[in-house]
This record gives structure tokens, sequence and C-alpha cells, in this order.
């Protein structure tokens, strides 16, 4: 089922291509609504050709994929399934950013919300009334992706003309182009990583990793609702007088907030184990705060490594990329042995860390902003001890006293969260 899931979010990560961000850059500097279609429909027909492309790609070599990828060739039913999920998925993703860029974001959400709920009911019905099995789980999405592409495409009806724009088609190739590298890097990572961990770490220890990475999924909601938010205020208040004060105010009490949460969850942790009664991955405690960490650097670097961008060189994201990635694959071949589960977990954060580090460091030093905070340098630092403390004590009343002062902390900066909301909202009206 993972592997599965790693082939199709690669081909749909492979058909986007970022060509939705491509439409995020130039929306806003497009003033006219009938060239804002034709940047639009230029997109879809580029996601269409790729779409199409990619699908006969996986159909063509579905043999070869099922047989040496997925190593079991019975699953075809599943898989010639999947292949349709792409192809929708990659389209409904496409037309899902233009409510966001089009100030309709309540629209979006409202199609997200349904899209669940058929996902849901769709799965339910194949399981228990049809007794599909496990091939109910990939129709469930498929009617998910197939329902949100027929609404998203009927709210964007005004903005679709099937007409080919060569301008616009070679402004959105020529920087989502340049993005490639970045995408193959991404979606080559993800399974050479797990190929790593499997070949230098034991299956008990695996099993303690998925379990943390599901527990910490909490932070890949709040990431993906920051990205889905950010994006579009990016692109359209980039060029505001303030905008660089207000990303660095809004920055730090997203950080700020974001930090104090992995505090409160990673010391709870041991309660919050036992609550959902999967005490024999209790040791996920000593390494929960590595992997929510390694959301917070995702979500950090989406507000703070903003400028590749905005300037066109969005070729320092894969350079970038490479080297979290070099840097991460060197620390695991030389200390694989050194730090057990802890070395495992440091591995999985690290390459966001790096990523994060470079592409904020290259922003302010290039778009000349700062966003040096000694409040979240004393949340960061804590959040690495955070193990430490485990392995020194597991305490019920030392941890919740902690937990305490993270709260009277949070109190105390009430009034920034207040503001970072209104900022939000006035960025949004403008």
């Amino acid at each position: 089922m993972e592997l599965f899931l790693t082939l199709f979010s690669f081909a749909t990560l492979l058909i986007n291509s970022e060509i939705y961000t491509a439409i995020g850059r130039f929306f806003y500097e497009t003033k006219e609504f009938e060239e804002k279609r034709k940047l639009i429909s230029s997109g879809l027909i580029i996601t269409l050709f790729l779409a199409i492309v990619v699908v006969v790609i996986l159909h063509f070599f579905s043999d070869y994929i099922l047989k040496y990828y997925i190593r079991d060739i019975s699953q075809f039913n599943f898989y010639f399934i999947g292949i349709f999920y792409v192809f929708f998925n990659a389209i409904s993703t496409y037309l899902s950013v233009i409510p966001r860029y089009d100030n309709k974001a309540k629209i979006f959400t409202i199609i997200n919300i349904l899209a669940v709920l058929v996902k849901i009911f769709t799965i339910l019905f194949f399981l228990f009334y049809l007794d599909f099995g496990l091939i109910s789980v990939i129709l469930g999405h498929l009617f998910q992706v197939i329902f949100s592409t027929i609404c998203f495409i009927f709210i964007n009806k005004n903005y679709i003309k099937f007409s080919i724009e060569l301008n616009y088609i070679t402004k959105i190739i020529k920087y989502s182009g340049r993005l490639i590298p970045y995408i193959f890097l991404i979606g080559f990572w993800e399974p050479f990583s797990r190929f790593l961990l499997v070949d230098y770490f034991s299956n008990s220890q695996i099993g303690l990793l998925n379990f943390t990475l599901r527990l910490a999924s909490l932070l890949e909601l709040i990431n993906t609702a920051i990205h889905m938010t950010w994006m579009p205020l990016l692109f359209e208040n980039k060029d505001n007088e303030n905008f660089k004060s207000d990303t660095v105010k809004i920055s730090h009490s997203i950080s700020v907030l974001i930090l104090s949460i992995i505090i409160i969850f990673s010391l709870a942790s041991p309660e919050i184990i036992s609550l959902i009664n999967a005490n024999e991955f209790k040791d996920s405690m000593f390494i929960l705060n590595l992997i929510l960490l390694l959301n917070y650097f995702k979500i950090m670097v989406r507000m703070r490594g903003y400028l590749p961008y905005t300037n066109n060189k969005v070729y320092i994201l894969s350079l970038a990329q490479l080297l979290s990635y070099i840097i991460s694959g060197l620390f695991l071949l030389y200390f694989k042995n050194e730090f057990g589960i802890l070395g495992m977990a440091f591995f999985i954060m690290l390459p966001s860390a790096i990523n994060y580090l470079f592409l904020t460091l290259y922003t302010s030093f290039q778009g000349q902003i700062s966003f040096l905070s000694s409040k979240e340098n004393i949340l960061l630092f804590f959040c690495f001890c955070l193990s430490f403390i485990f392995f020194l004590s597991e305490n019920f009343f030392i941890r919740y006293f902690l937990i305490g002062i993270v709260f009277l902390f949070l109190i105390v900066e009430n009034k920034f969260f207040k503001m970072t909301f209104k900022l939000i909202a006035e960025s949004k009206k403008k």
C-alpha cells in the first residue's frame, strides 16, 4: 500500500510540476480578467498534456512497475484504478489553487470538506456493502478527486478557455521548468531514504518511526493549511511596502506557537500513547520532538525561505534541497551505529532543517530581512533537548511543571498572536 501511495504521489507531483506555483507568481501581476483567463487556461493545458503523458507511461510500463517496484503483479486492478486517480488528482490539485488566488478560500474549504466526506462514504460503501477489500481505499480516493475536479471546474468555469496562448505557456514553462530538478529530488529522496532506513535499522525501529510519524501528523495538517494560506498572501503582497515587516511579525508568532505546541505535545506524549493504547510504542516519546520539528521546519521554510519564488531564482530551491540530502546521507553513513533511534529520527528531520537554514539565510541576506528572535531560539533549543530530558527523567510532575510554564508563556504572548491574525486578515483584504 505504501509503495503505491509513494508512486502515485510522485506521479502527481511530476504532472503538476509546480505549474500552480507559476500561476500564483504571475496571477496578481496580470491585471485584466481576460489575461488572467489566458494564464490559467494555459496552465491547465500544460497540466492536461503532462497528465496524459504520465498516465500513458504508467500504463505502458505497468508490468515492469508491478514486477520490480511493487513486486506483486497480482495488484494490477489496484494499480489500474490508481492511474485514473493520478490523472484526476493532478487536475484537481491544479484547479484547487485558483479559488485561493481569487480570494475564495471559503469555497475551497467547503469543496475539500465535501470531497473528504465523499471519500469516507465511498470507502465504507465498497468495503462493507460490496466487500471489495483493500481496493475500496483507492476507489474512495478516486471518487474524492473526481468529485473535487467537477466542483472546481464549475467554480472556475469563467477562467477556463481552451485556447493555446504560446506566450503564457512559454512564461509558465520557463518558471516551473526550473523547478523540475527540485521536484525530482523530492520524489527520489522519499523512497531512497526509506530504503536506507530499512537497510540500516531493525523492523522494530522502523515500526517505532512509522508510529511516531503518524502521531506527529497533527503538524502536517497545520503545514498544509499554512501552505494553502501563505502562498497566495506571498504573491499578492510581495510588493507592498510593509511586506517584510509583516512577514517577520507573522512568522515569529507562528513559529512561537508551533514550537510551544511541540513542547507541550512531546512532554505529554507518555499519557497520549497510553490513552490510545499503544504502550508497545512507548519509546516514541524519545524521538517525537525531532519528528515534530521535521514539520516545523517545513512550515517555516514556506514563510521565511520565500525569496527564490519571488525573484524568479527558483533553481536555488534545488540547490538547497540537494545540499540537505547530501549532508543527511553522509550523516547516516557515518553515524548510523552511534545514536540508535535518535540517529534515525535525526536523519529524518535533518533535510528539512538544513533546507530551512539555507533558504532562510538566502532570503535574509539577499532580501535584507532579519528573522532572528531570542524567544524562538530558546524554544527551539528546548525542543531539541526534550529527548535528553526524557532520558534523564520521565517524572510526571517535572513534565507538567514545564508544560505549565509554556502555557504561561503563551498567555503572555497572546497579544502578539492577536496582532498576527489581524495582519493576516488585513493582508487578505488588500
